[in-house]
């Protein structure tokens, strides 16, 4: 999220406190924003406010802080931003409200979550032609229609073009190298990390599925709520009685179903509709990330139904809220008669957990009731003839909220030490840093997926990134996970001049015992070759750091080395290539494109580092002939280079995932450096559509002002 707003206070504070503060911020903006939406729909003040903080503290966000992700937070907290300018547009017909709905959807990509955006893109969509009816439906004028539909491709045109920069040059790396963009993985692929329907009862009752060590659902683990709350779905069902002839209820009913069925993907058949006919979603797997939509919708619905109370069926409500509570009741008495029953539709590899934390099932039904009590008590103090103070109810009803969903999503709030201490140097560290050569490390049982390494400006062979090359998924052999275990690098541990290629002279580990038939043979599958890889010659034991032991690897090859043969061969064909025996990496590089070279095997040259940064690298080479400079960095294609005073050379992808560059004989200087004319051009368009949509924003507020 380098172009969002927040991201430019990193230059001023730490990054650590902006990652931070953007789960506080945006949790409060996320309450603003549908307190604003719902004032906007005609909900009275105080109801407003109550949903505004039930929204905010919704699984749907409040438990994203514990896996960071705050693109996803961003997204849902501007949500309600997007219906509420979209809802202005279509009551007024006013350009300024097109604007500004086009500039917050422009920021919902700047969060750099693409799909969250697309389906929230959807969403805005279908309100869009909802509102096209209501517009006529309203107005029964055909202008102010045509007009609400080209001010709305207008605000479409504006916020995917002021969004430019952040998501097509993503695209158009991830489409032709990332694995992330591969489509065509099939429907499968597509279904999984579906929201199973016992997550879906766990949206309205907290816990009966889980999370963390609790959970027992479908999905492999729990590690974030779908938990709205105990009140939103009494209150939403209320609305639907009461106020069905509303349209905008309608349509918020409507929606919430939809996303609903989105979320549960393949556990419907209403998936396969999405999957075939909407583009674009054959790239997506995760559905279950969608459901906060349909927490949103029901939220809009909690509204509703709050504002549909008043004295005159304020006996009819009370009757209602105790007939739900009965029925939540009998619910938990029968979950606990129906133990197993409700045993058949656990994850059968997690019974056990299923038996350990059945009572919290009961529980979570027990809860919403008591918690729809509090409320309806409060409900009557307030409608009745001498009532509580409206500051007095809102207070009530707010602690009723947030101690219900505290009460589950702090478990999702977790604190860490201060980055000096977390990120303090350990043994492993210190004597890495005393080697001053250019190399990488190969971390095994060894903080894989943190960037520690990084923060002590060690590089590393392993750690994690969401969009790897696709090259280098293929290269380690992770078999298509962009996860780096050491279980699922096959390659590296069974190819050790792959290792050797990749610039790797420590590998660290936790001490591997001699005999390992103490372990299961799934243990022992993974510790053999890592036992055989440490065994291997120029592989020996350095030292013990703490409870890590560092191997040195004699017979790494640097990050740039000269080679006088070569192979051409095609990009699926080099890797079969460089496991077969038949390679050796000191005397061949496999290439994908004819640099055309004169036959000079046998040749010899020197080549030096001189200047390395993240965007420029130097060498210096001597060369007694034309030879191949190998550089082994992962290969991209907007990596440059120059000979000398600055003639352009070719920069090929080498032994499948590296790069090469031909070098003539004698004494030369190359520069490899990143240029991308598509990132300049994507810089300069979304520059200028924002300040088209900055200047055109000023523009129409004159006439917001002067109504």
């Amino acid at each position: 999220d380098i172009f969002y707003p927040t991201s430019l206070l990193r230059f001023i504070f730490p990054p650590y406190l902006i990652l931070n503060w953007n789960f506080v911020i945006h949790t409060f903006l996320a309450g603003l924003f549908m307190y604003i939406l719902l004032l906007s729909l005609g909900i009275k003040r105080v109801y407003s406010f109550i949903v505004g903080v039930s929204y905010m503290f919704a699984g749907t966000l409040a438990s994203l802080a514990y896996s960071g992700h705050d693109s996803k937070v961003i997204v849902a907290s501007l949500l309600p931003s997007f219906f509420w300018t979209l809802f202005r547009a279509a009551e007024t017909g006013k350009l300024f409200w097109f604007i500004l709905g086009g500039i917050f959807l422009a920021l919902g990509i700047f969060a750099s979550h693409l799909q969250m955006m697309y389906f929230a893109y959807l969403a805005v969509g279908i309100a869009f032609i909802y509102l096209l009816w209501y517009v006529k439906y309203k107005t029964k004028d055909t202008k102010a229609l045509l007009k609400f539909f080209i001010f709305s491709l207008g605000a479409l045109v504006i916020s995917v073009f002021i969004g430019f920069v952040q998501y097509f040059p993503a695209l158009d790396y991830i489409r032709h190298f990332s694995p992330r963009g591969a489509g065509g993985k099939g429907y499968e692929y597509a279904i999984s990390w579906s929201l199973p329907p016992v997550d879906l009862i766990s949206a309205f009752f907290a816990k009966f599925s889980g999370f963390f060590d609790s959970y027992w659902g479908q999905n492999p683990f729990k590690i974030n709520s779908e938990y709205i709350g105990a009140l939103p779905l009494p209150f939403a069902i209320w609305a639907v009685i009461k106020v069905w002839k509303n349209h905008h209820v309608k349509f918020f009913t409507v929606l919430s179903v939809i996303y609903m069925l989105i979320a549960l993907g393949g556990y419907t058949p209403f998936y396969r509709l999405v999957y075939y006919l909407l583009p674009g979603v054959k790239n997506f797997r995760a559905s279950a990330m969608t459901f906060y939509v349909a927490a949103f919708s029901i939220n809009v619905l909690f509204a509703y139904g709050l504002n549909s109370i008043d004295r005159k069926n304020l006996k009819e409500f009370i009757k209602f809220a105790l007939i739900f509570s009965t029925v939540v009741v009998v619910l938990a008495l029968l979950s606990i008669m129906m133990k197993g029953s409700l045993r058949s539709i656990a994850s059968p590899d997690k019974l056990d957990t299923f038996h350990k934390y059945f009572g919290q099932i009961p529980l979570s039904f027990v809860r919403t009731a008591v918690f729809l009590l509090l409320a309806m008590g409060l409900i009557y103090y307030y409608e009745r003839e001498i009532p509580i103070s409206q500051i007095l109810f809102s207070f009530g009803m707010v602690i009723v909220i947030v101690v219900d969903l505290w009460n589950i999503h702090s478990a999702f709030i977790k604190t860490a030490p201060s980055p000096k201490e977390y990120y303090a140097p350990d043994p492993v560290v210190n004597f890495l840093k005393g080697d001053r050569s250019v190399y990488r490390v190969l971390p095994l049982f060894y903080r894989i997926d943190e960037d520690y390494l990084m923060e002590h400006r060690i590089e590393s062979a392993g750690g994690h990134h969401p969009f790897p090359p696709q090259s280098y998924i293929d290269y380690v052999g992770t078999g298509g996970s962009v996860m780096f275990r050491p279980n699922n690098i096959k390659n590296l541990v069974n190819y050790k001049k792959l290792v050797d290629l990749l610039n790797v002279k420590y590998i660290v580990t936790q001490p591997i015992p001699e005999d390992i038939s103490q372990y299961s043979l799934e243990i022992q599958r993974v510790l053999r070759p890592i036992q055989n890889l440490l065994r291997s010659p120029g592989v020996y034991l350095k030292t013990r750091a703490g409870q890590f032991a560092i191997y040195e690897n004699d017979s790494a090859l640097p990050r740039a080395f000269l080679v006088s043969d070569y192979k051409v061969m095609d990009h699926r064909e080099s890797l079969q290539y460089i496991l077969s025996n038949e390679f050796d990496p000191r005397k061949t590089v496999v290439l994908e494109k004819d640099p055309k070279l004169k036959d000079n095997r046998g040749t010899k040259g020197t080549v030096k580092i001189i200047e390395r940064t993240p965007n420029k690298i130097t060498l210096e080479t001597t060369t007694d002939g034309d030879m191949i400079l190998v550089y082994t960095d992962n290969y991209y294609s907007r990596w440059k280079a120059t000979l000398d005073s600055g003639e352009e050379v070719p920069v090929i992808r080498a032994n499948h995932t590296f790069r090469a560059i031909p070098v003539p004989e004698g004494k030369h200087r190359i520069t490899m450096y990143y240029d991308s004319s598509v990132a300049r051009k994507s810089v300069l368009l979304s520059l200028s559509f924002f300040i088209l949509g900055i200047v055109g924003l000023i523009i129409s507020s004159r006439s917001i002002k002067r109504r």
